[in-house]
């Protein structure tokens, strides 16, 4: 990383909400149930996404009463997010539907913010540039504060590209 660089991009490729899948004990979960969050575990681990994405689908259907619900799809976002960082435009588009169904399911999830920022930042680079403004708003209404700067940040790079200058400035300024 250079020192001087005078621009720094927001960061979370690389981020998922959270890596925990495990809400209960093994203990308490039948044995075709533990060995599949082990195996989506384990794609995670090796950066498998589209394996993970394919256990989770497999997961949802076999045990669609599990209090994991919740986490895997959101994860299955995360793991859609992941492949869009491959300029896979299918696979942003298949983030923004997998995100968008979890946000409607449990829209009071603590996910929600940063989901919120994954599919405004996939919106922007599909030239939806509105959509994700407001999605970042949104973001920022809310005020979790521990995704206010990048929320801010976000947004603020958006208005560069539309060359809104003062608005840009002004989301920079927050911060």
């Amino acid at each position: 990383k250079e020192k001087n660089k005078l621009f720094a991009e927001p960061r979370l490729h690389e981020t998922f909400s959270d890596n925990t899948l495990s809400l209960k004990s093994v203990d308490d979960m039948n044995p075709k149930e533990a060995f599949l969050l082990g195996r989506i575990q384990q794609a995670l681990e090796i950066s498998d996404y589209q394996k993970g994405v394919l256990l989770i689908d497999q997961y949802l259907n076999e045990f669609p009463e599990s209090p994991l619900i919740e986490r895997l799809l959101f994860l299955r976002g995360d793991l859609y997010y992941g492949l869009s960082r491959k300029n896979d435009e299918n696979s942003s588009k298949l983030a923004i539907q997998s995100y968008l169904y979890a946000l409607d399911r449990f829209g009071r999830s603590e996910h929600v913010p940063l989901a919120n920022i994954k599919v405004s930042q996939i919106e922007s680079e599909l030239d939806k540039n509105y959509k994700a403004i407001g999605r970042l708003s949104m973001v920022i209404n809310i005020g979790k504060k521990e995704y206010l700067p990048l929320a801010y940040i976000s947004r603020g790079r958006i208005y560069l590209k539309l060359e809104q200058y003062e608005r840009a400035v002004e989301d920079f300024k927050v911060l």
